[in-house]
Parts: structure tokens; C-alpha cells; sequence
């Protein structure tokens, strides 16, 4: 039996943190392969490893290597280091690649800041196999690049070529054959067909572990972070929210992709081809099981399981009389979306009328030429056919439970009408598993607290 585990970066923040990324890793024999984030943020102000690269990066594309940010990130490694009494030299080979990486500017950016961005990862590897070995373990680190973890050359966004999990498994397999050996493997990136350091998002180590799991047969996927498992909604926005004992899949990929921090959004695909168990756990808590999440779950009555927000988003409301017998007329307009590059987010229809949403982040300078496209293509009756609204959000109710109960969606937009929120769009899927409304940005943060309190509060909570 295989267990694949993943470590977040505050799980390896400092050494007290990679002490018991250790020990957990020893408690269960059939961790044997494990997946490392860089170190994430200390105290609240701190800054994470991997931002400390970029941010390093960027100066030395520019022509400047901010060396006290250098001196800081070697002070992070340094400080774990002597944690575990492991001598100063260890370090140096490792930073010295790292200084080569940076003094080799590349004449495109995104390309040469991937080359820089996984050394946070690659770094605490050795660390932590260092200690493992102080520990008479046989551990070793497996670079993506040595076992095959090819991507496409799409720098900060790269995926994972199909060939890869063939490529992993033959290098992977024959290693675990050996009964004690302990394998870590750095996440967040792999190489193109070039050799080139690409990084999928951030998050992306999540990704790396499922691809493992995947690969590997795993029985079981261990997340481990800096919280008891999924909450049912942001705790940012809500005081102390329950945690998500079991979700379905389908329900985790739905809260991921709509705004909930906790798994990268991607991470889930290579586990539901194979029907890999994936389990949420604590680092610091090790008492507590946990959101477990898998193909299906015991009914438990209930009706939403979660709730995720995601700002961020441009509105186009798109009106022609008609529309509806114009045969072909959403294809038209799909066309003009995609001839100017913007992706599609989510889509509402009504006998005469469209609302689409789309990210506004990289898209704003090309929101002006799809609705002139719309206008010039003769999609409306006039240019008045088509609004605009920026500052939107996307509100996201989730749960399988849901399809079993009538009035679900009236339930929730009274909720929101009682607190004076306007609803703009809504959408629910053919899975009646969520509920999407879309509406102003400085309302999103109220809509989440009123459909909590409607579901979960014991006490209802005041807005903030």
C-alpha cells in the first residue's frame, strides 16, 4: 500500500514545522512518497519563500539582484538548517545553483522567472531528506525533471503532458519495490520537452501530489495544512466555520474552482481517474480526521455543504429582441470571445437577453473590443445592447443535497433579499448541486454570511 502526501508551505514554514512534517511522514510506513511546498509565511507579516523568489527574480531580470532579499531567503534556509544541527556547507551547492539560475536572464520573462520560482521547493526537499536520513531513513529527493514530469512550455500555467504518467510510474515504481526507501519529490513545476523549468499555479504542488497518486496506484492522497480540513466557508469572512467532514468529488471541485483556497482547482482530476480517496488534514492537529473526499458519500441530510466567493469579474448584459429564434446566435457570440482571447467564466440565457461573466484580470483591455464586436456583428439592435459591469463577484453555494429539496433557490435569494442584496445573475447547473449568484463586489462578502447563518449559524452572525 501507497499513501502519497503533500505538504503545505506552512507546514515547512521553520524547522519546528518540518520536525513534524517528519514525524508524520514516520508515524504511518506506507507514506512513502511525499510532495513538499517551499516554505511558507512564519507570523502574519512574513513573507513566503516563493514570493521571496519572484520578488528576487523580477529585480534581477531588471538588471539588479536585490541581494538583501537574497540574503534574506539564505537566512530562511539557514535558520532551518540549524535546527536540526545540519552544517552550513549543506546549503551552499544548493544556493549556488540557485545564483547561477538567477544570474541566467533568459530573453522572456515568464520563462526565466519559472527557472527560479521552484527552488523553494527543490531546497526543502534536501532538507528534509537530510533529516530523514539523521533519522536512519532511506530518503531521497526525485526532481520532476529526473522522473519524467514533462509539461507543455506554457511558463506559470504550464500542464502536464499525457506521456508523463507513463514516464513517472517506470521511474517510480521500481523505487518503491525497495521496501524502506522514502521518496520526496519537490512540487509546483516540472520540465518542458526543452528541459525548462515550468510552474504550474501557484498551489500547484497540490497538483503534483495528485499526479503522483495518480500514477502510482495510490491508495489514498494526504493534503496536509495549516487547517482542520475544508470549512464550509471562508474564515475570513466567517468567525470559526464547521469543517466539511465528507464531500463528494464532484462538490470539492465545484468549491475549488469557486473560490476556496484549500486545493489547487486542478488537483481532483487525476485522482477521479483512478477513484483515489483524497484526505484534508491538520499538520498541527493531528487528532483530527480531517475532510475526506471521494467518489460518493453517505447521505447526511444535508442540503449545502459549502460556500466559496471569487471576486474579480466583469458582467456583459447582452439584449436583442428575438434572439432566441436566431439560430446559431450564441455561437456567433462565443466566436467574438474567443477571437479576442477571453475566456468565459459563466453564462446566463433569457428569452431576449445574455449575461456573461469573465475574470477581469487580463481580460479589461480586450472587454472594449468584444463589445464592439457584438455591435459590429449586428448581435444587438443598437450599441445600447450592450452593458457593462466591472466589480462583480460570483457567490457559490455547493451541495449534493440540494437536488432532493424544493425550494432551495428561494430559500437562499431571501436570504440575500433580507439583507439588501441584489442579485443580478443566477445560475444553477443540470446537477442542481450548486447555486450561483452574481452581484456586486462590495456585497459578497454579506451574501456569504447570510447564506451561512441560513444553514449553519447556531448564532447568527452581524455582518461585517
Amino acid at each position: 500500500m501507497v499513501i502519497v502526501t503533500k505538504f503545505g508551505g506552512t507546514s515547512l514554514a521553520n524547522g519546528r514545522s518540518l520536525e513534524q512534517v517528519v514525524d508524520i511522514m514516520l508515524a504511518n510506513t506506507d507514506r512513502r512518497v511525499n510532495v513538499l511546498s517551499a516554505p511558507g509565511k512564519r507570523y502574519k507579516e512574513d513573507t513566503k519563500v516563493t514570493d521571496l523568489l519572484v520578488q528576487i527574480g523580477i529585480g534581477a531580470y531588471d538588471g539588479k539582484v536585490p541581494t538583501q532579499l537574497v540574503d534574506e531567503l539564505t537566512a530562511r534556509f539557514s535558520d532551518i538548517t540549524s535546527y536540526f544541527n545540519i552544517e552550513g556547507f549543506f546549503l551552499e551547492g544548493l544556493l549556488g545553483q540557485l545564483d547561477a539560475k538567477i544570474r541566467k536572464t533568459s530573453a522572456d520573462k515568464d520563462e526565466y522567472l519559472d527557472g527560479i520560482k521552484p527552488y523553494g521547493e527543490i531546497i526543502i526537499s534536501e532538507i528534509a531528506a537530510e533529516v530523514l536520513r539523521r533519522k536512519d531513513m532511506d530518503a531521497q529527493v526525485y526532481l520532476p525533471e529526473d522522473i519524467g514530469m514533462v509539461t507543455n512550455s506554457s511558463f506559470g500555467n504550464a500542464k502536464l503532458e499525457e506521456t508523463s504518467y507513463e514516464k513517472i510510474g517506470s521511474s517510480l515504481k521500481p523505487v518503491l519495490e525497495e521496501s524502506n526507501k522514502v521518496v520526496i519529490v519537490p512540487g509546483f513545476y516540472g520540465v518542458d520537452e526543452q528541459g525548462r523549468y515550468t510552474t504550474f499555479q501557484r498551489g500547484g504542488s497540490d497538483l503534483t501530489g495528485a499526479i503522483l497518486a495518480n500514477t502510482l496506484d495510490a491508495e489514498l492522497y494526504e493534503n496536509w495544512t495549516d487547517t482542520n480540513g475544508i470549512m464550509r466557508a471562508d474564515p475570513r469572512i466567517v468567525s470559526n466555520p464547521d469543517v466539511i467532514a465528507r464531500l463528494t468529488y464532484k462538490e470539492a471541485r465545484e468549491l475549488a474552482y469557486s473560490g476556496a483556497e484549500i486545493l489547487h482547482p486542478d488537483t481532483l482530476i487525476p485522482l477521479i481517474a483512478k477513484n483515489i480517496p483524497l484526505n484534508v488534514r491538520n499538520t498541527f492537529d493531528q487528532s483530527k480526521e480531517g475532510t475526506y473526499i471521494a467518489a460518493t458519500k453517505k447521505t447526511n441530510g444535508n442540503v449545502v455543504e459549502g460556500i466559496a466567493h471569487q471576486d474579480g469579474f466583469t458582467m456583459m448584459y447582452i439584449e436583442k429582441i428575438g434572439m432566441n429564434e436566431e439560430t446559431g446566435y450564441l455561437s456567433k457570440l462565443m466566436n467574438i470571445f474567443s477571437e479576442e482571447g477571453v475566456s468565459i467564466d459563466q453564462i446566463t440565457t433569457s428569452v431576449d437577453s445574455v449575461a456573461i461573466a469573465v475574470a477581469s484580470k487580463g481580460n479589461n483591455g480586450r472587454i472594449g473590443a468584444v463589445r464592439e464586436g457584438i455591435i459590429r456583428k449586428g448581435l444587438v439592435d443598437n450599441s445600447n445592447g450592450v452593458d457593462v459591469g466591472y466589480d462583480r463577484s460570483m457567490v457559490c453555494i455547493v451541495g449534493e443535497g440540494m437536488r432532493y429539496v424544493p425550494g432551495v433557490l428561494q430559500r437562499l435569494s431571501s436570504a440575500l433579499t433580507s439583507e439588501k442584496i441584489n442579485i443580478e445573475t443566477v445560475y444553477q447547473g443540470p446537477s442542481e448541486r450548486n447555486i450561483i449568484f452574481g452581484l456586486d463586489q462590495k456585497d459578497a462578502v454579506r451574501a456569504v454570511q447570510a447564506v451561512y447563518n441560513l444553514y449553519f449559524a447556531k448564532q447568527p452572525m452581524q455582518a461585517k
